[in-house]
């Protein structure tokens, strides 16, 4: 979704920081060239013009109908994509749909994906979502899990489908992996390496789809019964009900805190960096400081008071980033937004966050960045009083 609406994200994932461009309406149509990153928020976005930087988009409904140089990350939901990018995207939505080439990844955590036929992904290709129609080429390894997968089109790589049900009636050159409580091959099915499976029946017949190797019958395969799996019924509940903590205790802390998190943004804009080490200080020496206070008996109720709002404050680390991201887009922002929308800004932007981390190793050096920068940048708003001594008569 977005690389993002605040300055942890500009610093940490844009390459070129110091350039960018960000609008925030509610429709917003792009038709000029863009030649630095641009970010937008809004209800309806459009891009009819080239962007030669990276493109990261929140809003709606999204239509991208002309080339991206870099990469895409995107928020959304409804998501149309009919341009070309040399780099990746990146996508939390709803609803996406693909009709052209992708030079990078494709990384998609979302509700239902259509990937057309015209369509070569020449990077990694992993998905997570409800349903997925698979039409197009990939490159590279293809992963997949979902509810309902339907892979139609070609992986000239390896390929690991993990779902509720899968169709298959496409061509896989490396070794296929099939994992599913019902899978239904059609005739046109081609296999150019070993396949293991699994599925309900125990057996599966290939036919002469197998060109190259054999098929595996694999009991470690085998998913569990329960609908969590598959994003089902009692796991939407459980999930939505995640949410609306997380919309909660962002609302909670924006009323509540706003000031500081006003303060704290102006902080990382001032001094990212010094804010960014601050951070780190404070996740690092407040547990020595705890086991210090712990030697002592007089001790041991501050240290109990410091581990336990050590631990408050490391839980929610990705929500008060995303608080003060969001005030931090405010701050630079012409049109200063209202509370409900700092809160909304705040929601989207921690979900972006739960997605990065999701990425081996660069999603977690983001979020240790985006973490560590807000922290330390309240704690920099601390107003430390310092002693003054009376002084003595002569």
């Amino acid at each position: 979704m977005k690389k993002i609406i605040s300055l942890l994200f500009v610093l940490f994932i844009s390459k070129h920081a110091s350039a960018f461009q960000f609008d925030y309406v509610d429709d917003v149509v792009i038709t000029q060239p863009v030649h630095e990153n641009l970010y937008i928020s809004g209800g309806h976005v459009i891009i009819n013009a080239p962007v030669y930087a990276d493109l990261v988009i929140a809003g709606g409904v999204i239509e991208i109908n002309d080339s991206v140089m870099k990469d895409i990350l995107i928020t959304g939901g409804s998501v149309t994509f009919n341009g070309y990018t040399k780099g990746s995207i990146r996508c939390l939505g709803a609803r996406l749909h693909i009709l052209k080439n992708i030079g990078g990844d494709l990384i998609v955590i979302g509700g239902n994906i259509v990937v057309e036929k015209e369509t070569t992904i020449m990077g990694i290709v992993s998905i997570n979502c409800s349903t997925l129609s698979f039409d197009g080429t990939a490159e590279n390894d293809f992963s997949a899990k979902g509810s309902t997968i339907y892979f139609n089109g070609a992986a000239e790589k390896e390929i690991h489908i993990t779902s509720q049900k899968i169709n298959f009636n496409g061509e896989v050159s490396g070794n296929a992996v099939l994992a599913a409580n019902e899978i239904s091959l059609d005739s046109n099915s081609l296999f150019g390496s070993d396949v293991h499976f699994w599925n309900d029946k125990g057996s599966l017949d290939f036919g002469n789809s197998i060109k190259k190797g054999k098929a595996n019958y694999d009991d470690s395969l085998a998913l569990p019964y329960a609908h969590w799996y598959f994003l089902g019924r009692f796991s939407l509940i459980t999930f939505f009900i995640y949410l609306g903590t997380i919309f909660l205790m962002i609302a909670i802390i924006q009323y509540l805190f706003g000031t500081v998190m006003k303060n704290a943004a102006s902080k990382v804009l001032d001094a990212p960096l010094i804010s960014f080490g601050t951070g780190i200080l404070f996740f690092v020496l407040i547990p020595i400081i705890a086991v210090i206070s712990f030697i002592t008996v007089v001790g041991i109720p501050i240290s109990i008071i410091l581990l336990f709002c050590y631990f408050c404050v490391l839980l929610s680390t990705s929500i008060i980033a995303s608080v003060v991201a969001a005030n931090w887009f405010n701050n630079r922002s012409a049109n200063k937004m209202r509370n409900w929308q700092i809160i909304c800004v705040s929601f989207l932007i921690f979900l972006i966050l739960k997605s990065l981390s999701s990425i081996d190793f660069f999603g977690w050096i983001i979020y240790l960045f985006a973490g560590s920068m807000s922290i330390g940048a309240i704690v920099r708003n601390i107003k430390w009083k310092k002693s003054i001594k009376a002084k003595q008569p002569l």
